[in-house]
């Protein structure tokens, strides 16, 4: 599971991260957060982009990819998934329904 963490260093700025399966901070991600936060960005900036990234390497997690070797056909899946409503997003959710009992 991917999640998103909320950082805060003494009276430091408030900032995010995210965490993979292994709990700990997916390092690109971890680095780039971190540089909007040191570039002042808003905190609800740094977080609606940790949310973004969090989906995607989720997505990227469920199917077993790397995001250094992605192709930009699995660029288009992911965009695919984007638009499913969150509670279909799992890898073995099927959208058909089961035929009514009579």
């Amino acid at each position: 599971m991917v999640l998103v963490q909320r950082l805060r260093s003494g009276g430091g700025p408030v900032s995010y991260t995210v965490v993979g399966p292994d709990h700990l901070p997916i390092w690109p991600v971890d680095d780039f957060l971190s540089g909007l936060t040191a570039r002042r960005r808003s905190p609800n900036t740094v977080q609606a982009y940790a949310h973004d990234l969090a989906d995607f390497f989720t997505w990227l997690d469920q199917r077993g990819r790397d995001f250094r070797t992605l192709t930009l056909e699995q660029l288009g899946e992911f965009f695919d998934w984007l638009r499913k409503p969150p509670a279909t997003r799992t890898p073995g959710y099927s959208s058909c329904r089961a035929p009514s009992r009579r």
